[in-house]
């Protein structure tokens, strides 16, 4: 299950679209309305769900008015995740009814007919933020560092990342409530002197707060080269990828 929400949550993000399935087969629709908590409508929120133990996803967005219909859907009981993908505003994801993975309330469809009133409140989304910097010469500033906050724990499948600017400074907005485990990685974009870094603590945050303070110093990475040949006559040989990868897979590194 929490490989299916990982899933939701990230081809949601990348996407934004919907998939849609062959008129033959007997199909359902979920639809609502996505608020604050204040009853202000929110456009641009994502709505992507998927049968409780796994299956095809769905997506959909609320349009100007905050409303939103998925596609159709096959007869079943589907989890639906709330999430900000194109407002500009800083919300928290959830799932239907303020629930949380382990705890999501399914929404029953039923051929032939729109589950309505699917509808969420989403709260202020929480922050966190801090600055990248290089271990040699210490304090030195790292821009353009790719920044990623998985949630655990309650916050399960929410997360968010972004790119520390010129001078390190880096925020990740539209978190939920729980502990997040943070990562570094400034070869993302770049090649780089650094080695990527995963912070050797739990980050907690809370709806509506900024935690900020939230620093990496990255240390000075290693290398490995060599050279490819063919093996029936020695010759070098070029446009051959290599891969170098931690053994628990947490790092890893492409080149040609």
């Amino acid at each position: 299950p929490a490989d299916v929400a990982w899933a939701m949550a990230s081809a949601a993000s990348a996407r934004g679209t919907s998939t849609g399935l062959a008129a033959k087969h007997p199909t359902g629709r979920i639809a609502g309305v996505v608020t604050t908590r204040r009853g202000n409508p929110l456009p641009g929120i994502c709505v992507v769900t998927a049968p409780r133990h796994g299956g095809r996803f769905l997506f959909a967005t609320t349009h100007s008015k905050a409303a939103y219909v998925t596609p159709p859907m096959p007869p079943a009981k589907y989890l639906a995740l709330f999430f900000n993908c194109r407002n500009p505003g800083n919300f928290a994801p959830q799932f239907y009814q303020n629930a949380s993975f382990r705890n999501a309330n399914p929404v029953p469809v039923t051929a032939g007919k729109v589950t309505r009133n699917v509808n969420a409140h989403l709260a202020p989304g929480a922050t966190i933020a801090g600055k990248t910097t290089g271990a040699a010469p210490p304090g030195t500033p790292v821009g353009r560092v790719c920044v990623a906050a998985g949630g655990t724990g309650a916050a399960t499948v929410f997360g968010g990342e972004t790119i520390s600017d010129a001078q390190g400074h880096y925020r990740i907005e539209d978190l939920g409530t729980g502990p997040y485990l943070v990562q570094f990685d400034p070869g993302c974009l770049q090649s780089s002197v650094y080695a990527p870094l995963v912070l050797g603590r739990t980050i907690h945050v809370l709806d509506g707060h900024v935690t900020t303070g939230v620093n990496a110093v990255l240390p000075v990475g290693g290398s490995v080269s060599g050279t490819v040949t063919a093996a029936w006559n020695g010759q070098p040989l070029a446009g051959v990828c290599g891969v170098a990868a931690s053994f628990d897979g947490s790092y890893g590194s492409l080149a040609r």
